[in-house]
């Protein structure tokens, strides 16, 4: 599934479908080289957006029919900024069914750490860093300082945003421990408080799909910039203590 706010992001070979959905305010059926596509024209907070769904990807969305549905999968779906995407054509793909990513800096051996680099999948660099794909079975026990690790995942896009998540609010960490970590810089704390009031819109109107729509272009905005997932249980929770909020709801429709 993908989300078009405007043309401008629309494949050359969608173009014209995407432009008669956009217009037109209908959904459009096509066939495209791989797949059977529809498109979905939603308003979103006054703005109309397009979701793309794959036949494919009918599962996942089980009701077409159900605006609704459709509404609360495209909300709940994480927006990942440009720069994950790119990080993550720089990962081949494996037949590992999980993997944690790593976040090292260049100065530090991985050969060292990983004895000759053994259960390291692949890596890529990343500024004065180093990303690592790495195999559950071979993780050490021991890493230095400044070391940042997702969870165990399926998804390369998502350990990259659980790592980059870590490194620019709270320097270096786990994902696993991150409802532990601290934010030690003032300005980094300013800049996640100026979100406040989102994240207490989204906690008002958890379940309330239509009443989050009218958030929806704050809500790309602060996934896209602070790589924060607010419908993440651990992630709210988080959320909330680093803001000082008292209220921390039941989320039995969303996993840690």
């Amino acid at each position: 599934m993908r989300t078009y706010t405007d043309l401008s992001e629309v494949q050359n070979e969608k173009f014209s479908y995407c432009q008669l959905a956009f217009s037109t305010g209908v959904r459009v059926n096509f066939q495209s080289k791989d797949d059977y596509i529809t498109l979905i024209p939603l308003n979103l907070g006054g703005k109309i957006v397009v979701v793309e769904i794959a036949k494919s990807e009918e599962e996942k969305i089980r009701n077409l029919a159900d605006e609704e549905y459709v509404l609360k999968s495209v909300i709940m779906n994480f927006n990942y900024c440009a720069e994950i995407l790119e990080l993550e054509k720089n990962f081949r793909s494996f037949n590992e069914t999980q993997f944690i990513v790593g976040l090292f800096q260049k100065k530090q051996n991985s050969e060292v750490i990983f004895e000759n680099n053994f259960g390291i999948i692949e890596s890529v660099d990343y500024n004065e860093y180093t990303l690592v794909k790495i195999s559950p079975r071979f993780l050490p026990r021991k890493f230095p300082e400044n070391v940042v690790l997702s969870s165990t995942v399926k998804d390369a896009k998502e350990g990259i945003r659980q790592v980059l998540l870590i490194h620019r609010w709270f320097g270096s960490g786990t994902y696993d421990n991150l409802l532990n970590l601290e934010i030690k810089d003032r300005k980094l704390a300013s800049e996640l408080i100026s979100w406040s009031d989102l994240i207490k819109n989204v906690g008002d109107n958890f379940t309330n799909y239509k009443g989050l729509s009218i958030y929806y272009q704050q809500l790309v905005e602060f996934e896209k910039s602070t790589f924060f997932n607010p419908f993440s249980v651990k992630e709210y929770c988080k959320l909330l203590l680093l803001l000082g909020g008292d209220r921390i709801e039941s989320r039995d429709d969303i996993n840690f």
